[in-house]
């Protein structure tokens, strides 16, 4: 997978040397912790970034040679939100999909086809407890804010019920633009009933937010009814609600509008 992965300040190629990442253009450095690639910057403390270590530093950490289990839940969800994008995407062996703040374990997960990416801040601290999932996917330890891809590299984006917890969200819709191909779908989702510890947005706002996209598709999505206590011990604490979502395209070839939100 490195040789997927860019500088997220220049978007330079990496070279890797043992467990250090390179750019080749401005020389910045980035470890590789757990057998994560790490993009965090030196912010990474925000208030709800501690709260949520803390949260996952209570929960029994995880058996070291036991096979790993997935939700019910969250596999459930990723097949229908496979089939929600193969009726308007053509997805092969050879499609990128990414999903950004997937937690443990992400719908992607579940996805059938394609080559499957996954970006978290907290991935380092739930790959040292030995909760996450890996998968056939390929992790990154990242924010949304900052992907360290190249442009136009996925066919699909995921933002499940993750605008609310990010600092900047048109940030992060603006790095979701940039990673998508031309034909490439952003699935955006969210919960209105869920709270959130930094802001609650609703989908009219995320739409207004979302400069240079188009709504393809909007509906809403039923909560799959599965005991927490069946999703494990992380996936369980994040059990989907009812939501409604939107599958956005691009619409315009440029995006010059890149202020923070």
């Amino acid at each position: 997978m490195w040789d997927d992965l860019v500088c997220p300040a220049d978007y330079g190629p990496l070279d890797r040397f043992g467990t250090q990442l390179s750019c080749r253009n401005c020389g910045a450095g980035y470890p590789v912790l757990e057998s994560l690639p790490t993009f965090l910057a030196d912010d990474e403390s925000a208030a709800w970034r501690r709260h949520q270590r803390r949260s996952i530093a209570r929960l029994p950490r995880g058996p070291r040679e036991a096979r790993v289990t997935y939700s019910p839940v969250v596999r459930e969800r990723g097949r229908q939100l496979e089939a929600l994008l193969g009726e308007h995407l053509s997805l092969g062996s050879r499609s990128r999909i990414l999903q950004v703040g997937p937690g443990a374990e992400g719908e992607v997960h579940h996805f059938q086809t394609g080559l499957r990416y996954a970006v978290d801040p907290l991935a380092g601290v739930l790959a040292e407890r030995r909760l996450l999932r890996w998968g056939q996917v390929r992790w990154v330890a990242a924010r949304g804010e900052r992907l360290p891809f190249p442009d136009g590299c996925f066919s699909a984006v995921i933002l499940s019920e993750v605008l609310d917890w990010v600092d900047s969200p048109r940030r992060v819709l603006h790095e979701a633009w940039r990673c998508l191909s031309g034909d490439g779908l952003l699935y955006v989702a969210q919960s209105e009933e869920r709270t959130a510890p930094l802001r609650r947005l609703s989908l009219e706002t995320i739409q207004r937010l979302a400069a240079g996209f188009r709504v393809v598709e909007a509906g809403s999505r039923a909560a799959v009814c599965v005991p927490a206590a069946a999703a494990g011990a992380v996936a369980g604490s994040i059990v989907p609600r009812d939501e409604r979502f939107m599958l956005l395209a691009r619409a315009t070839s440029s995006l010059r509008v890149l202020a923070a939100a």
